[in-house]
C-alpha cells in the first residue's frame, strides 16, 4: 500500500518525508520535512495523516484575513504539539510614534535639526493623520497611497507658523478648518516650498526606515516627489549697498548685527555659522570649516574663509553671541527686519547675504574660481582633497578685503 509522504528503509523504519511547502519554509526554517516514526505501520499511517493535516491547516491559516501576530500564534499551536519546531519572529506593530522614536535614535543630526524633526513627527504629523485617518497614531502599514496624497495636500495648504494670527490658533482646529474648507490661507501666507519639501522628505524617511526593517509590506511614499525649489532659490536677490546700509543702521546697537555682518562678509550658509571655528593659518585669522567631524553640505563646503578686517575688533565676542541665537531665530529676525525697513522686500531673506557676498566679489573683479572656493562651490582647479584648496590663504584674504 502506497501512502503519500511515508517511506520505509531497508531496516523497516518508517519515515515521514516531503518538501516543505513554500509558505512554511520561513516558519520551519527547512526545505525538507523529515520525521522518523518507527517500525509500526499503523502508527506510521496515523502520524503521517496527522502531520499532513497539520501542515495543510497551517497553510490555510496563512491565507486567513487576520493580523500576522494572530496567524503566527495559531500556526505555533498547530505544529509544535506534534513535534515541529517553529521559528516565528515577534511581529512589531509599526505605530507611527514608535517608529519615529526609533528613527530619531538612529540619526546623527544637530540639536536644532532634532528639535525640528521631533516637532514634525510628534506634533504636526499626528494632527494631520487625525484629519486624514481619524487616528493620530496610525499603524503605518495601514496607510494607503491615497492617504499619503491627502497628507501631502494638507501640508501644501498650511500657513507659515510665524504669522501671529495662526500662531494664536489651536493647530488641530486650524488643520481641521483647512480640510473642511472653512479656513482659506492666502498664497503669500502658505509654507515655503522648501518647508513643504522638508516635511515630505521626513515623512518618506520614516517609511524608508520601516521598510528596510521589514516592518511594512509596501513603502507607499516611494513615488511621492518633492517640489522643485531651484527656481525659488535662483529668484532670491542680493542686497544693494544702500539696502545693506539701511538694514545695519536699523540694528547698529544690537549685538545680533555682528552675526549678520559675518554672513555678509564670508558668504557662509546659516548652518555653517554654527559649525565654524576660528583659527590662524599662515598668520591669517580664518573661519575654519575644514573639520572632518562637522557635516557640511558638500565636499567643497569644507574650506577656510579669511576674516574681514572690520570683524576682527569684536571677534572675541563671536562665540558668546553665537550661542545666544539659533539659526531659525536669525532667519526670522532678518526676515522681519527686511519687511520693516526695505521698500522692496520680495525675494530677499537671510540667504540674500550669501548671494550679496558672491555678487560683490564678482563686481570687484575677483576671479570666479576664488569666489567659488570662498563660497564652498566646486570649481575646475580645486584639488580632490576635502581639506586642501588650490589657493593660498593670503590670496583668499586679499579677495575678502576687497569688500
Amino acid at each position: 500500500m502506497q501512502i503519500q509522504y511515508l517511506t520505509q528503509n531497508s531496516s523497516g523504519i518508517y519515515t515521514y518525508r516531503r518538501r516543505t511547502p513554500t509558505e512554511l519554509q520561513e516558519i520551519l526554517q527547512k526545505d525538507t520535512i523529515k520525521v522518523s516514526i518507527g517500525k509500526d505501520l499503523s502508527l506510521a499511517i496515523s502520524k503521517t495523516n496527522q502531520f499532513t493535516q497539520a501542515i495543510q491547516q497551517s497553510i490555510q491559516v496563512l491565507q486567513m484575513q487576520t493580523q500576522s501576530k494572530d496567524k503566527n500564534e495559531l500556526i505555533k499551536n498547530i505544529l509544535e504539539p506534534i513535534g515541529f519546531k517553529t521559528s516565528i519572529k515577534e511581529v512589531v506593530t509599526p505605530l507611527w510614534e514608535l517608529i519615529c522614536k526609533d528613527y530619531l535614535k538612529s540619526v546623527d543630526v544637530s540639536a536644532d535639526e532634532l528639535r525640528d524633526r521631533s516637532y514634525f513627527f510628534f506634533t504636526i504629523a499626528p494632527i494631520i493623520f487625525k484629519a486624514v485617518l481619524k487616528i493620530d497614531n496610525p499603524n503605518i502599514n495601514e496607510i494607503s497611497f491615497n492617504n499619503i496624497l491627502d497628507f501631502q495636500h494638507l501640508i501644501a495648504t498650511l500657513p507659515k507658523r510665524n504669522i501671529q494670527k495662526y500662531r494664536d490658533m489651536n493647530f488641530s482646529l486650524l488643520v481641521l478648518g483647512i480640510k473642511q474648507n472653512k479656513i482659506s490661507i492666502k498664497d503669500d501666507e502658505l509654507l515655503s516650498t522648501r518647508t513643504k519639501n522638508k516635511y515630505i522628505k521626513w515623512l518618506k524617511a520614516i517609511f524608508s526606515f520601516a521598510d528596510v526593517r521589514d516592518l511594512i509590506t509596501k513603502n507607499v511614499t516611494k513615488s511621492i516627489v518633492l517640489k522643485n525649489t531651484t527656481k525659488q532659490r535662483e529668484e532670491r536677490e542680493a542686497l544693494s549697498k544702500d539696502e545693506l546700509k539701511i538694514l545695519f543702521t536699523a540694528i547698529q546697537n544690537n549685538e545680533i548685527s555682528y552675526l549678520f555682518r559675518i554672513l555678509q562678509l564670508t558668504g557662509m550658509r546659516r548652518s555653517e555659522l554654527y559649525k565654524c571655528s576660528i583659527k590662524h593659518y599662515d598668520g591669517v585669522a580664518c573661519f575654519d570649516l575644514s573639520a572632518s567631524s562637522e557635516k557640511l553640505k558638500t565636499a567643497s563646503s569644507y574650506r577656510l574663509i579669511p576674516i574681514h578686517s572690520s570683524l576682527l575688533a569684536d571677534i572675541e565676542k563671536f562665540e558668546a553671541i553665537r550661542k545666544k541665537y539659533s539659526g531659525n531665530y536669525l532667519s526670522q529676525y532678518f526676515a522681519r527686519l527686511i519687511k520693516l525697513t526695505l521698500d522692496e522686500a520680495e525675494n530677499k531673506s537671510l540667504y540674500s547675504l550669501r548671494h550679496t557676498f558672491a555678487t560683490q566679489l564678482i563686481a570687484k573683479s575677483v576671479a570666479p574660481e576664488i569666489v567659488s572656493e570662498l563660497m564652498g562651490h566646486a570649481h575646475a582647479t580645486m584639488t580632490m582633497s576635502r581639506y586642501v584648496k588650490s589657493y593660498p590663504v593670503e590670496i583668499l584674504r586679499e579677495a575678502v578685503e576687497k569688500l
